[in-house]
């Protein structure tokens, strides 16, 4: 573990910030405890994710608004949620089950297909819950004494606990993941949540930046280029081949296919769980931000300065175009191969193929 003993020495200040934050003013106001507050336009208000819930589409974004469309992205209406927290990713396992994550720790449920939200998880709760499982082996495990010491920190304080994505594979197991190598596990439908920090091979506490079932299997990724795939034998993440030393900030793809992207355009595709990867050709120099498979084969990547790369299904080419406006988008949702939903820091956009500008076509590798 002199890996692990290295990284915290180099990151202990801003380690901290996972499970504590500094004293407030008399004038704070938990955001945890704080419902969203009511706004106009929601529409155009900063949105970090969109997903599909049924029939309808559900987007979260800063400060906890979150909010919903039933007409295919032409009309949105706020939601109820229970916090001020910036909400960082949404996914249903179903089309009512429904769950959220961001900042300070939170973790929402929704049973209603996105209308309204409950909080099951803060940071106060998840920094318990790994003392809860660790404190016992802390003198003998450095993964438990380290994470035993950080969680200790919060108890009684504003948590900062950044989770990044969470994923359902029904509607009662599922992952949440963040800074700092946290990833936390439900087998009951979010009543009970037990970290999984132990069951991940990541010495350094690298941050984990999403978490994707593709295919059969359940994938996750973060900085240094790392890739983990669930062995589902074992309960515990292994390494598959790490393709370069950067961040990536997301995973697509479908079958055994894999995609994983993230910084200064940069994307690998592999044909075989991760076992192997190729890099692509992207031509695009800001971060890959998101990605959604298309039924066609096809693979569309966001990048964060409008861009849009479309991968052929066999990965030999690629189509880059431009979103219009200037917009820097973080979410995108296909419709279907020639309509998207892309969620913005300028709000909601519901795009089509002739909105597009500059098409350009060039190898993929």
């Amino acid at each position: 573990m002199q890996a692990l003993s290295v990284r915290i020495g180099a990151a202990a200040a801003a380690l901290t910030l996972l499970f504590t934050a500094a004293a407030h003013g008399a004038g704070f106001t938990d955001p945890t405890a704080t419902p969203a507050r009511r706004v106009t336009n929601v529409q155009l208000r900063p949105m970090l994710a969109v997903t599909n819930a049924g029939g309808s589409i559900v987007a979260v974004g800063l400060r906890g608004i979150a909010a919903a469309s039933s007409s295919d992205g032409r009309v949105w209406d706020q939601t109820n949620t229970p916090v001020e927290s910036d909400l960082v990713a949404v996914q249903f396992p179903t089309a009512r089950q429904g769950w959220a994550v961001g900042h300070d720790g939170v973790v929402l449920s929704s049973g209603d297909g996105g209308r309204t939200w409950r909080k099951v998880l803060d940071g106060r709760q998840a920094a318990q819950s790994v003392v809860d499982a660790y404190e016992a082996r802390s003198t003998v495990d450095p993964v438990a004494r380290f994470y035993t010491a950080e969680a200790r920190r919060t108890l009684g304080s504003q948590p900062d606990t950044p989770f990044l994505d969470v994923l359902f594979l029904d509607e009662r197991e599922g992952f949440v993941v963040g800074n700092f190598g946290t990833i936390l596990h439900t087998a009951d439908a979010g009543q009970t949540w037990r970290p999984w920090m132990d069951r991940v091979k990541n010495d350094e506490a690298l941050h984990l930046t999403a978490i994707r079932r593709i295919g059969e299997d359940v994938f996750v990724c973060g900085e240094r280029g790392q890739v983990w795939r669930l062995d589902k034998a074992g309960s515990r993440f292994v390494s598959v081949a790490a393709p370069y030393n950067g961040t990536f900030f997301g995973l697509t793809g479908r079958g055994d296919v894999v995609l994983a992207f993230g910084l200064r355009g940069t994307a690998y595709r592999s044909e075989n769980k991760g076992e192997s990867w190729i890099k692509l050709n992207t031509d695009v120099e800001s971060g890959l931000v998101a990605g959604a498979s298309l039924a066609d084969g096809r693979v569309l990547l966001l990048g964060q300065a409008g861009e849009l790369v479309s991968v052929s299904g066999d990965g030999r080419t690629l189509q880059r175009f431009q979103l219009p406006g200037r917009l820097h988008p973080t979410s995108i949702l296909a419709m279907s191969a020639d309509v998207f939903i892309v969620a913005t820091l300028e709000g909601m956009r519901r795009l089509g193929t002739a909105d597009l500008l500059q098409p350009t076509r060039r190898p993929a590798q």
